[in-house]
């Protein structure tokens, strides 16, 4: 038994009218979202035992990419809540932040939604702060960062991880300055006894204050000039005649793998359409992309680049592709196909995001992709990849509340008789979990499914 008020997070509508009926208390039903259906069900559930709800600001085209998209979704709850008869101060709208390392506007859309929806109808928001800095460096820095932009805007509530020293020390300090902290009693009771580490955390922030003779520049990179690419002669080139000179027949391969692994698109596209005048395709392929892709992939693995740096790179590599696949068109040679692969983010789940950099990597890599897309239903899976005989199936699932339809989709899969190896992959995914329900390779990123596919296709 505990007194900590409990959160009923389900996605079937028996357990949450089970859960409310037993528990003793109020609590938060987690959640509905703009569907109508899922609307119709489970509000009056929530007026019937006087609980709140949190409403997603998703439906079922997925998440919307802008504020006012969002609005309208927000519009659709707070009106079903209103004719149900639930009061504004237990409606709390998720205004999702996504990572900006695939969305860079991400993060924008979210605070400016939060504004907006306190504006408009005054109720409750929240969100899951750390969503934001997937893939990134010092993710803590950019979670409690975030979280300070977002209680300025306007956050009631926080998905967040309360062992985060920084983080909690950031929120006490943004309760203290938006009065939310009276008499700053927990703010000085968090830090009255605390050592502090100004003089020196100044110096980090800002070498420059370190004492030098007068005239001496700081000898000290920020983290940002370390990590910045310096310029090549392909980046400076001003036209497509200074580029076909400076690559000379000895360093335009060595130029090529280089601007896959820096992620320049255009520089990489150019490269690729010089070689194809004097080298085959297939060694472009084999001998190039493939190579260039592989360090990508192993630097991302070991964490000496980041999410951003890894979908640029595939950018870079598509741009490459793109002019190969045009190559043969015209000259009508057989595009080699390693493999047919069926990806899909499972029914109920609306995230596709992985999905979608798992796609593009495993393209680049040569790869046919058959992309289902997302909330995916389970006999959509089963029937295209029994009737196209794809033997390799990669299954997403982002939310917990959704992993019951990668397990039916993959029980569904093996019923059919269809004769497939299954990969799953997403963050709420373990291992462990991934084996419990029937998958036969568990996939952490993009890097993993490749992987799998090497081994999968190796042994047809």
């Amino acid at each position: 038994v505990v007194k900590t008020p409990l959160q009923l997070d389900s996605s079937s509508v028996a357990a949450l009218a089970t859960g409310l009926r037993v528990y003793n208390g109020k609590t938060i039903v987690n959640s509905v979202d703009g569907k109508k259906e899922r609307l119709d069900r489970i509000l009056p559930l929530v007026q019937q035992y006087g609980a709140a709800v949190i409403g997603l600001l998703l439906d079922e085209k997925g998440i919307p990419e802008t504020t006012e998209k969002r609005l309208a979704i927000a519009e659709r709850i707070v009106s079903a809540c209103d004719a149900h008869g639930i009061p504004r101060h237990d409606i709390v709208l998720d205004c999702l932040a996504l990572t900006v390392s695939a969305q860079p506007e991400g993060a924008q859309v979210a605070l400016d939604t939060i504004a907006e929806v306190k504006r408009r109808y005054g109720v409750r928001t929240i969100l899951g702060i750390s969503n934001i800095s997937f893939g990134l460096p010092q993710r803590p820095l950019l979670n409690r960062t975030f979280l300070t932009m977002a209680i300025a805007r306007g956050l009631d509530m926080a998905i967040i991880n309360p062992n985060d020293l920084a983080l909690m020390d950031a929120l006490a300090a943004c309760k203290l300055l938006s009065q939310q902290d009276e008499g700053s009693a927990e703010y000085i009771a968090r830090f009255a006894n605390r050592e502090t580490e100004a003089t020196s955390s100044a110096l980090l922030i800002n070498p420059d204050r370190v004492a030098r003779p007068p005239g001496q520049k700081s000898t000290i990179r920020s983290a940002a000039e370390e990590s910045e690419p310096k310029s090549t002669d392909y980046e400076s080139a001003q036209s497509k005649g200074e580029m076909e000179k400076l690559a000379s027949v000895e360093n335009k391969e060595t130029e090529l793998r280089g601007a896959i692994t820096r992620g320049l698109v255009e520089p990489a596209g150019d490269l690729t359409a010089m070689l194809l005048s004097d080298t085959e395709p297939l060694y472009i392929v084999n001998e190039l992309l493939i190579p260039a892709l592989d360090e990508v992939g192993e630097r991302f693995e070991t964490g000496q680049i980041f999410l951003p740096q890894l979908i640029q790179a595939a950018n870079a590599a598509q741009s490459a592709f793109a002019k190969i696949r045009e190559h043969m068109a015209n000259s009508a040679e057989e595009q080699v196909c390693r493999g047919r692969i069926i990806v899909a983010t499972v029914e109920g789940d609306v995230h596709d995001i992985g999905k979608n950099i798992v796609k593009v990597i495993l393209e680049n890599y040569g790869y046919e992709v058959v992309d289902l897309g997302k909330n995916v239903p389970v006999d959509t899976v089963v029937k295209r990849a029994v009737e196209e005989d794809i033997r390799l199936i990669g299954l997403s699932a982002l939310m917990t509340t959704t992993l019951g339809s990668m397990e039916r989709t993959i029980k569904a899969l093996r019923d059919s008789g269809h004769d497939c190896t299954v990969m799953a992959g997403g963050a709420v995914l373990t291992e462990a979990y991934a084996k419990k329900i029937g998958a036969d390779y568990y996939v952490k990123d993009a890097k993993a499914s490749v992987d799998v596919a090497k081994d999968f296709f190796a042994e047809l």
